[in-house]
């Protein structure tokens, strides 16, 4: 990721999907679909997005921070 924005500075718009986790598809309790629709039929779920930070202040880690804070607790 800090290869591709010091090659192209562009912006970059923190995102993350809420909600994901204990959904059909996820691991949680196992492997994925051993028990299919244990939430019902449509799972809610989220995008969140952050205003975008310019080239020069994106660092690894300070992105992971940014998409932890964003997720949250989101059930």
């Amino acid at each position: 990721m800090k290869r591709i924005v010091e090659e192209t500075p562009v912006p970059v718009v923190p995102m993350t999907l809420r909600g994901l986790w204990g959904s059909t598809f996820s691991r949680k309790g196992g492997a994925a679909m051993t028990r299919p629709l244990r939430r019902g039929l449509f799972s809610k779920i989220a995008l969140a997005a952050a205003p975008p930070w310019p080239p020069e202040q994106v660092t690894p880690e300070g992105l992971q921070a940014a998409v932890l804070a964003l997720r949250g607790d989101f059930k």
